[in-house]
């Protein structure tokens, strides 16, 4: 079985063949996590965990820690100790209640791949939610395809609402606020057919190049 993080989905759909190629190529390589990846952990662990924002500036502070001390990493450090000072603040001021987040999605849209990742945060208020993926700029979300998909999954699988009562979108560090919009019925229909036409290349160029 294939599996793709739907933050890597746009990558399927730009390159089926260089993803599959990438697939089997692939060898583990013990890569460290960056310093947004960590940024976004203890954002979470501050709704999860439940733990004061000086406690999560401190483990940010912790975990930068083993970074080479240079003034791009001073910088970078800065830069998301604050952001998440800013994000903290913007989330209580704008009235959200934590609801949800960060569990292992499993979706199979073709017979061979499965549509994985982790599902983004969860608020809520006046009984809405709002769903946001953290990003650290600005760019056209609403233009990729996983956030219909996601939108989708959410209301049908883990909170059990309509589609109207659900808005996706994103949480920019660099802009220091949220952006929301929900998609419609049609709209999700078609990208999911559009997913599935893209995996069906994926899982084609997978076993082609599997079978050399």
């Amino acid at each position: 079985m294939i599996r793709v993080s739907c933050q890597n989905l746009q990558q399927v759909k730009n390159d089926p063949a260089l993803y599959a190629a990438n697939l089997v190529s692939k060898t583990k390589s013990g890569r460290r996590r960056g310093m947004f990846s960590q940024w976004q952990t203890v954002a979470r662990e501050l709704h999860i965990e439940k733990i004061p924002l000086t406690e999560g500036v401190k483990r940010l502070s912790s975990l930068y820690s083993i970074w080479v001390d240079n003034e791009r990493n001073r910088n970078r450090e800065s830069f998301f100790q604050e952001s998440l000072i800013r994000y903290h603040n913007i989330f209580i001021k704008k009235g959200f209640v934590f609801q949800d987040g960060n569990h292992v999605m499993k979706w199979q849209l073709h017979k061979n791949v499965m549509l994985g990742g982790y599902t983004p945060c969860v608020a809520v208020k006046y009984n809405r939610y709002y769903a946001y993926a953290f990003t650290e700029h600005y760019f056209d979300w609403s233009s990729e395809l996983r956030f219909p998909l996601l939108q989708h999954y959410l209301s049908t699988q883990t909170l059990h609402c309509g589609l109207s009562d659900l808005q996706i979108g994103i949480y920019s560090l660099a802009d220091h606020r949220f952006d929301f919009r929900t998609f419609s019925a049609r709209e999700i229909v078609s990208v999911k057919k559009e997913t599935i036409e893209i995996f069906e290349a994926l899982s084609r160029e997978y076993l082609k190049r599997s079978a050399i």
